[in-house]
């Protein structure tokens, strides 16, 4: 399906044992720090391995809260077109099996 691709994302854990992923948003003009997100629609998605190992590197060397914790590679089916921050009514949300392999 054309509107689909394979991501790499980070995913870890929170206190609770819940999944959470690392999030950065970007912005031209100032410099904003990662954060999470519990959803992965909303996660800091891209296409190569390459990639995602830099913005590993780079949020650990951020210092901010979420570098404390130990973000894995995984890869994940999805739609290509990201949510808004406000998704449509009726929307639902899914789990995604981890396609990573090492």
């Amino acid at each position: 399906m054309d509107s689909e691709a394979f991501f790499y994302l980070l995913q870890s854990y929170d206190d609770k044992g819940k999944k959470i992923f690392a999030m950065w948003l970007k912005c031209n003009s100032c410099q904003i720090p990662p954060a999470i997100t519990y959803r992965p629609e909303y996660a800091l998605r891209v296409f190569t391995e390459a990639e995602i190992l830099d913005y590993q590197k780079r949020i650990k060397e951020f210092g901010n809260w979420v570098s404390k914790f130990d973000f894995k590679i995984v890869k994940y089916w999805m739609k290509k077109e990201q949510l808004s921050w406000s998704p449509p009514i009726g929307y639902e949300f899914k789990e995604y099996k981890d396609y990573y392999e090492k």
